[in-house]
């Protein structure tokens, strides 16, 4: 339900949001422990490969690939780890492990290499829905945090037994909402890349630089996409969200503070990629990686946090109802 008032809303801040978020980490210290379990695993625990079976279908090619391009293969293809299917793409749990090329761990890996097309389509299944479940849980406990901030979550309290007890009880269906999210999310792009693939192929045909100009087009339609659902998980695990609610006040809350929410999805992105290649060229493939890993789970769980708390200013300046249950807290003296 929207309420339109006759007062102008306030416009959140993107400042007090990434203040909050690093101020709301710091204070909740063990919502980093999802990710940073999760990368910890990712480096070493067992490592699901599949370079034999690239390999092997790439020796069914009529016509083999350029030899640089196969020693990329060669140097790359082993160290991907089907495990990382744990962190989704773009909505995952954060994780520095699964997205960088690290320097081998100081102790010896179990590699469990995959030989055929089955296993790797189980595997990846599997290890994607366990994904979504981590994420729905990554998610549900910061929000509930910033919804709560005072009370720990492990409280006694009564509000926060209760809120607890829901989550608990309720988490199969909110785990069900987010995996039609992503299924739902992915379908998008796929339609936005059939519908520019057509172009694409005229675009070769006719210049390079038409080319480029069409796979700008196709991407920031894709962009576009993305930052008009950004919203949607916040809405399914904040404020206990319907899929299609949480996707209307999505697009709602972005049309509405439309530079804002671009602002705030640049300055994630920039702070992620640069996490990321700092920790990356500061790893040398000793114990010290965990150093890396810790800082990696701390900044990424901090901008996780912020874009929560420029939401939930979004949602009621946007003047947007919670629910009875959740009322709106006090602020911070």
């Amino acid at each position: 339900m929207i309420n339109h008032a006759d007062d102008t809303p306030p416009v959140p801040s993107l400042r007090t949001a990434f203040t909050g978020g690093l101020e709301h980490v710091t204070n909740h210290w063990w919502l980093v422990i999802i990710p940073l379990i999760l990368d910890l695993f990712l480096w070493l625990g067992p490592q699901v490969t599949i370079d034999t079976l690239i390999l092997g279908w790439l020796d069914q090619l009529p016509t083999p690939l350029p030899a640089e391009m196969m020693a990329q293969i060669n140097e790359v293809a082993p160290q991907f780890n089907l495990f990382s299917f744990l962190s989704l793409p773009i909505i995952g749990v954060p994780s520095l492990i699964a997205t960088t090329l690290m320097q081998p761990p100081p102790i010896p890996l179990t590699n469990w290499p995959l030989s055929n097309g089955f296993e790797f389509a189980a595997y990846a299944l599997l290890f994607s829905l366990g994904g979504t479940l981590l994420t729905t849980s990554y998610y549900a406990v910061i929000s509930q945090t910033i919804l709560r901030p005072y009370e720990p979550f492990w409280s006694l309290s009564e509000k926060r037994a209760a809120g607890s007890n829901r989550f608990v009880r309720n988490l199969p269906l909110y785990w069900f909402r987010f995996i039609w999210l992503v299924l739902g999310g992915f379908l998008l792009l796929f339609i936005i890349y059939l519908l520019a693939l057509p172009l694409l192929i005229v675009a070769v045909l006719i210049h390079p630089a038409l080319t480029w100009f069409v796979g700008m087009l196709m991407l920031t339609a894709m962009l576009f996409a993305i930052i008009l659902l950004s919203f949607t998980p916040h809405g399914l695990l904040m404020h206990y969200r319907t899929l299609d609610t949480a996707v209307r006040e999505s697009f709602f809350i972005v049309r509405q503070y439309r530079q804002e929410t671009i602002n705030l999805v640049l300055i994630i992105f920039i702070v992620n990629t640069l996490s990321k290649n700092v920790w990356r060229y500061a790893d040398t493939g000793s114990w010290l990686t965990i150093t890396s890993i810790i800082g990696h789970s701390f900044i990424t769980t901090a901008m996780v946090a912020a874009s929560f708390i420029f939401y939930h200013q979004c949602f009621h300046a946007a003047g947007l109802t919670p629910p009875e249950e959740l009322p709106v807290p006090p602020p911070r003296p």
